[in-house]
């Protein structure tokens, strides 16, 4: 995934791990690069989940380690084409992918009347499913 920097380079997209306050590792961000004069810019669709991310830890003085993929379904996708070197046109097969497992997550959630499980479940399927329509 590329797009282009303001020094009129292309900036590669890569998995970065983001410090905040210091203290706060958020890991696998997706992130903009450009080798070229080393601007940054974080993923835009990833954007709302890093400042919600953010805005729980704004009190936190403790040392914290946070795995984004966890938090964002697009850095899961991106992550995981990033693990198995496959290129962006295998984007779309693995968002389905995830939409069945997070379905079956979904169905065990609803059978066990976890309501928190089942609305993250459902939060986590709405960030895909927004990707996919944006992506298709």
């Amino acid at each position: 995934m590329e797009k282009e920097c303001t020094c009129g380079r292309i900036m590669t997209i890569n998995m970065r791990t983001v410090v905040y306050q210091s203290h706060i590792y958020i890991e696998n961000v997706p992130v903009f690069l450009c080798e070229s004069c080393d601007n940054s810019e974080v993923y835009s669709p990833v954007r709302p989940e890093l400042k919600h991310v953010l805005q729980d830890l704004k009190e936190s003085s403790e040392k914290k380690r946070i795995c984004f993929e966890d938090v964002s379904e697009i850095a899961h996708v991106l992550l995981k084409l990033h693990k198995t070197r496959r290129d962006l046109d295998s984007s779309l097969e693995i968002m389905e992918e995830r939409v069945n497992e997070l379905l079956d997550i979904y169905l065990l959630a609803r059978s066990l009347n976890d309501v928190n499980w089942v609305n993250e479940i459902r939060g986590k399927l709405l960030q895909i499913s927004r990707q996919m329509m944006t992506a298709s």
